[in-house]
């Protein structure tokens, strides 16, 4: 990926700003000498100098424009996503909680659904059912296999938790200090075993499975069957009880 395309895919210049602002990188410049070397035309010189000035990536001296350093043009154009986005989870935060009060008693008030298996496609649907199960659940227990390389998808939704969550994985795992160290802080229970080939949740009376979705696009390509079955979740968590009998347990270690 050349220069250009770094400034335009990730700090989200259009392709006129990433021209002359590498232009201006090379010394300050007439607008008549950065359109020759920007090979931007003249007429669209200006505004689009005037657009770079406001994002911070050019300032302008007498008669000639210079760019603002790398480092810091980049740094402030980060912190300017961020003010963004702060004001647009802000804005979702606000709508999400008037959808909630308009949907919520709809919902309530709708007859139950019969189907008892749900297929979700795709990690944001699956992670999206998991939070709204287990903040609904008592006994919680989780096999994380493949989904240890999702984590971060579903971490936030069990931190905080009051209601203890048991936790399988496999010999060997990829677990990090943090990681270990945030299920105890959790006072959750952790311990690893042989021969774990599903990731697995059984909450309650619901059981999800997870298995690889070779067809997907994303870049964690999943599929997850959700069961709303008491019978079968409490055989698959008869199952996995015999498993955590003789698991090991997982601690931080002393520091």
């Amino acid at each position: 990926m050349n220069l250009e395309q770094l400034l335009v895919e990730n700090f989200k210049l259009n392709l006129y700003e990433a021209r002359v602002y590498l232009a201006l990188t090379k010394g300050q410049m007439t607008p008549r000498q950065i359109s020759a070397e920007s090979q931007v035309p003249l007429p669209r010189i200006y505004d689009t100098l005037r657009s770079l000035e406001a994002k911070g990536f050019v300032e302008e001296r007498g008669e000639k424009f210079s760019a603002i350093s790398p480092q810091a043009a980049l740094e402030a154009r980060k912190a300017q996503f961020a003010t963004a986005f702060a004001k647009e989870q802000d804005q979702r935060a606000r709508w999400a909680e008037e959808l909630v009060k308009k949907l919520g008693p709809a919902m309530r008030s709708a007859p139950p659904d019969t189907q008892d298996v749900i297929l979700l496609r795709g990690i944001n649907a699956i992670s999206s059912k998991f939070r709204e199960v287990i903040s609904a659940s008592k006994d919680i227990m989780l096999v994380a296999q493949k989904s240890l390389g999702a984590k971060e998808f579903f971490r936030p939704y069990l931190k905080g938790r009051s209601t203890p969550v048991r936790i399988l994985v496999p010999k060997h795992a990829a677990l990090t200090e943090d990681d270990i160290s945030f299920v105890a802080q959790s006072g959750f229970e952790l311990r690893e075993a042989e021969n774990l080939f599903l990731d697995i949740m059984v909450a309650d009376d619901v059981v999800m499975l997870g298995v690889p979705d070779p067809s997907s696009q994303e870049q964690f390509r999943s599929i997850a069957v959700l069961i709303i079955s008491e019978p079968f979740a409490r055989s698959v968590r008869r199952s996995l009880d015999s498993i955590w009998r003789t698991a090991s347990q997982i601690k931080p270690r002393s520091k």
